[in-house]
């Protein structure tokens, strides 16, 4: 259990876990501000009817994969993550008309049919099979604490499978006048495909870096992976995308950039500062000052260059923070 208080000049006192019907609510949470579990999620679907039962989110991450969200109102188990796979394995199999559908469906009900949310998914999912046959599925279980059988599920997986389940636990705490807290704890995840370093981690980001080449934007991405070697950020390839993480959890994006162009043949980059400050214990607002809000933006090659400097200027602020306190 996760203890909480408030501290000032006068007292010390504990704040309480609320009461809430927790289920519903998270849904609700995580709906409107899916950044709680991932920087760029795109919600697409609530409560979505398939062949194994009902998801109660379904999501689109900044790679194009789709993202399972099953939130239990007490104790994740290894019957949590058992479920939630069998929708992964309806999602994975179903026919991309009939999954846009369901999308499209959402979008409409909840009035996010706009042009931002169609460009978005469009994007996303550029380029899938309508069989679905190379589609990845990403699944997250939400709750508020864990059986001891879940962290032994999830490692199994790890061992066995290239599937990315992530467990998120989260507390809520109440403090006067109805004001709640989220306290989020990230639980287990499973670890991603083998480093850069080793054969087929080294092929597969060679095989993204080709494709950008083709596309034009052989330069930019070689400037981005000079910053990311610099730094020691982890590049991950995606079919159409690497993303750059940092080495401690190799699961969160910091920023992603895309190999396929738009109409203008610049560079497509995502870039999450908040990740960057939770990761580096970085100075409140420096992110953001230094790379810009969060979001994507398009850049030519001498703005990634710029890009670059600024992830230098950062991270030496890191460095020099580090050799403060040692």
């Amino acid at each position: 259990m996760v203890g909480v208080w408030q501290v000032d000049k006068e007292r010390v006192a504990r704040v309480e876990p609320a009461s809430l019907s927790l289920e519903c609510e998270l849904e609700e949470w995580i709906e409107r501000e899916p950044s709680l579990l991932e920087s760029g999620l795109e919600i697409v679907g609530r409560q979505v009817h398939v062949e194994g039962g009902i998801i109660d989110l379904l999501a689109l991450d900044l790679q194009g994969r789709w993202v399972i969200i099953e939130i239990k109102k007490g104790s994740l188990s290894r019957s949590t993550v058992g479920q939630a796979l069998d929708y992964a394995s309806c999602i994975a199999k179903m026919d991309l008309q009939e999954l846009q559908g369901k999308v499209n469906d959402y979008l409409k009900f909840v009035g996010r049919g706009n042009n931002k949310s169609e460009g978005v998914l469009r994007d996303r999912i550029h380029g899938e099979r309508a069989d679905g046959k190379d589609r990845e599925v990403v699944v997250y279980v939400v709750g508020t604490g864990q059986d001891p059988s879940l962290e032994r599920v999830i490692d199994f997986l790890g061992d066995k499978s290239q599937r990315v389940v992530n467990a998120v636990l989260f507390n809520v705490f109440e403090f006067g006048s109805g004001h709640r807290f989220l306290v989020r704890e990230l639980s287990s995840d499973v670890p991603p495909p083998d480093p850069p370093r080793s054969t087929r981690g080294r092929v597969e980001l060679e095989k993204v870096v080709e494709v950008a080449k083709g596309n034009g934007l052989g330069e930019a991405f070689e400037s981005l992976l000079g910053a990311s070697e610099r730094h020691g950020f982890y590049p991950r390839p995606f079919k159409h995308s690497i993303m750059f993480a940092p080495q401690s959890n190799k699961t969160r994006c910091l920023f992603v950039a895309w190999v396929k162009p738009p109409a203008d043949h610049l560079l497509k980059l995502y870039v999450v500062p908040d990740a960057f400050q939770e990761f580096y214990a970085l100075e409140k607002g420096l992110a953001a000052k230094e790379l810009g809000n969060a979001g994507y933006r398009q850049m030519t090659v001498s703005q990634v260059e710029v890009f670059g400097r600024s992830l230098d200027r950062l991270m030496s602020s890191v460095e020099q923070k580090s050799r403060n306190h040692s």
